[in-house]
């Protein structure tokens, strides 16, 4: 959605720039300081605007299915460890045999 307004925005922003470039007319402008603004310049900051907004969201979005896909990664190797028989046990570690006697 970002993307389309960016796009609706920088077709206003454009086509007002070059209608008022072209023509002169005043309408759909601003005073700022001595000169006569296009709203067009406006039109094209909201078009950035949406496009910052674009990009922030695709790289989220990106982001949390790179965490999700870990996840997903780390659950099956944990399952999968679950499910192998378990070894022999290390002979060194076999704490159920009485002592040796001296």
């Amino acid at each position: 959605m970002n993307g389309f307004l960016a796009v609706v925005w920088l077709l206003v922003g454009v086509g007002l720039i070059v209608y008022h470039a072209t023509t002169g007319d005043p309408t759909f402008t601003f005073p700022l300081a001595d000169h006569r603004v296009s709203v067009g310049w406006v039109a094209l900051v909201l078009a950035i605007y949406n496009l910052a907004r674009a990009w922030a969201l695709r790289s989220y979005r990106l982001e949390e299915w790179t965490r999700q896909a870990q996840l997903s990664r780390d659950r099956d190797r944990r399952w999968e460890d679950r499910r192998k028989p378990p070894s022999d046990p290390d002979p060194n570690f076999n704490f159920t045999d009485d002592p040796p006697r001296p």
